[in-house]
């Protein structure tokens, strides 16, 4: 029960708490003393048909309407959790990758500007990826591996919005930062089109942009989903 209460706006909270609070002063202490003016009486029972009202009006909102509504969060939850941990780790890997090609220590917790542009300065836009495309083809370059990344995150965050009325509006937020972010914009077109670049420099700040958008959605996963138990 109190997790569900949780769910609920502060300031509603607060409101019906007030209101229950006003309710019993004035029916344990304010009906046993003398009116201490002449309209007291009329305004008293103005006071407890507003109270009663917003009282009512929050069970008959957590009984018929939010408990449902968490329940539902409830059950598709870990299915949500699968896909934001998926979009998450699928920039995780990028950022291994470009480690593992570069020699340069990368963490999408502690990543800086510099970083990114000083991993790019030295990886070749046309030179091999870790991306296999297919059995017995030649490996894909960065550009390539870039791109393959944003499709499956595009892939991903689609399923996810299937299910958009279960989520909440910041994560939805995140998703669409994440789904028409510059580096998505770009990378599709850069991977298909000839480029004379020597590195990848060009695509550092739409790609730390991107990452600082995968990380807000993680932290933010990690908080707001949180409140929801994954186990009955």
């Amino acid at each position: 029960m109190l997790k569900y209460l949780n769910t609920v706006r502060k300031e509603i909270n607060v409101l019906v708490a007030i209101s229950l609070l006003i309710l019993l002063l004035k029916i344990l202490w304010l009906n046993r003393i003398p009116a201490i003016f002449s309209f007291a009486s009329e305004a008293g029972e103005v006071v407890d048909r507003l109270c009663a009202s917003i009282i009512s009006s929050y069970l008959f909102f957590m009984i018929v309407v939010h408990f449902k509504s968490e329940k539902d969060k409830e059950s598709i939850n870990p299915y949500v959790l699968i896909y934001v941990n998926r979009i998450v780790n699928e920039c995780i890997s990028q950022l291994n990758a470009f480690q593992k090609a570069s020699n340069i220590s990368l963490n999408l917790d502690d990543l800086t500007l510099e970083l990114v542009k000083s991993v790019f300065a030295k990886i070749h836009p046309r030179n091999e990826s870790p991306l296999i495309i297919g059995y017995g083809s030649p490996k894909a370059d960065w550009l390539q591996f870039l791109a393959h990344s944003q499709f499956r995150t595009a892939r991903m965050i689609e399923k996810l919005f299937i299910k958009i009325t279960f989520l909440d509006p910041q994560l939805v937020r995140y998703l669409s930062d994440i789904d028409d972010c510059s580096h998505f914009n770009v990378i599709q077109s850069s991977a298909t089109l000839p480029v004379s670049n020597a590195t990848l420099e060009a695509w550092a700040d739409s790609f730390f942009e991107y990452c600082l958008l995968i990380s807000k959605l993680d932290k933010h996963a990690k908080k707001k989903l949180a409140l929801y138990s994954l186990s009955k």
